[in-house]
């Protein structure tokens, strides 16, 4: 008799393991399906892209070549160090002019 208790009990405990198994399979496809991971995945590239594409337009503003950077391309090598010794220009004025001239060839 106890024989027949403890496998039925077995076969229960297998039973009901199998169905939670079952359950939990069941429920992880609906919560993570590859259609939901696939969607955030686009979100996440359609972000990455608006950023990109953002940041580029940003950078284009910031190195357009303007009529002073037009200027200061312009100088000769001996008037471009004179004019950064004096303090008529800014390093950073300069290395923009020259980001901007070749933001512009390519």
């Amino acid at each position: 008799m106890l024989g027949t208790i403890a496998s039925c009990c077995s076969c229960l405990t297998t039973i009901a393991v199998t169905a939670i198994s079952g359950l939990v399979i069941f429920f992880a496809k609906i919560i993570f399906s590859p259609d939901d991971e696939k969607n955030r995945l686009q979100k996440i590239l359609n972000r990455k892209k608006n950023e990109r594409e953002e940041e580029f337009i940003r950078l284009r503003s910031l190195y357009k070549l303007e009529t002073e950077q037009r200027y200061i391309i312009s100088l000769t090598w001996d008037d471009l160090i004179e004019k950064l010794q004096n303090r008529e220009l800014s390093a950073t004025q300069v290395l923009q002019a020259y980001i901007a001239k070749v933001k512009i060839m390519f």
